[in-house]
């Protein structure tokens, strides 16, 4: 069919019914693929002269990312990549060539399998949700045992986590079964307790308490209070 806005119709007919229809838009240079029901016509698939496509809308154009834009008629509605099965890993790759990594420089990743979401750049994961909801960053392939859990190095971890009433940070390597060294790095560190400091260290050292310092726990232990100079011992202290 050749026409300035030639039309192919498949159905019950042009006026009325249900019906489909492939149309030549020769002002807007569109593509039309749609279908109509009584008098509603609706343009479906929109393809421009510059291969652009809309799903939903009739002028992808109009928006930054324009290549294929799918525009929601409904507050429930989307996109859905469907798995062939349940131990499938399904991705959204961002390429920057056809050969080896280049194919999926970047990559959005889900893999049915352990229910875990996952972040790629430069073709290597950086972030992982895991089914339960911890957050791994570095973590690779080994799931993080965290609420948050980030890999500082080989086989070191650093962890949040809490339980009922407190939260905590952890250093540990990746098995979860080896504890590591934890350094706090500032020019100054302070510990606060309900937002209130209670412990201060100076980059020149100086350790400041604002109250009492207690060492030992029990009968035997030892106190040391700032109120001028005051220390006292009990049990076997001094």
């Amino acid at each position: 069919v050749v026409s300035a806005n030639a039309e192919i119709w498949i159905g019950e007919g042009t006026g009325g019914g249900s019906a489909g229809f492939l149309k030549w838009d020769d002002t807007n240079n569109y593509l039309y693929l749609g279908n109509s029901y009584g008098s509603a016509y609706n343009k479906n698939i929109v393809i421009s002269s510059s291969g652009k496509v809309g799903i939903g809308t009739d002028s992808p154009s109009s928006y930054y990312a324009d290549k294929l834009v799918v525009k929601c008629d409904s507050s429930e509605n989307g996109i859905t990549i469907a798995s062939n099965s349940a131990t499938d890993k399904n991705y959204i790759m961002f390429a920057v060539g056809t050969t080896l990594a280049d194919r999926y420089k970047g990559q959005i990743s889900y893999n049915h399998q352990t229910d875990t979401l996952a972040f790629a750049t430069d073709s290597t994961e950086k972030l992982t949700i895991s089914s339960g909801g911890n957050v791994g960053i570095g973590t690779g392939s080994t799931a993080p045992q965290n609420k948050l859990t980030i890999q500082t190095a080989t086989d070191v971890r650093v962890g949040i986590y809490g339980g009922v009433g407190y939260s905590a940070i952890q250093s540990i390597s990746d098995n979860n079964n080896v504890w590591k060294s934890l350094i706090l790095d500032a020019s100054d560190i302070e510990f606060r307790i309900q937002n209130v400091p209670k412990l201060s260290i100076s980059s020149g050292g100086e350790a400041t308490f604002t109250n009492r310092i207690n060492i030992g726990s029990g009968t035997n232990h030892t106190e040391i209070e700032a109120d001028g100079l005051y220390i006292r011992g009990s049990g076997n202290g001094f």
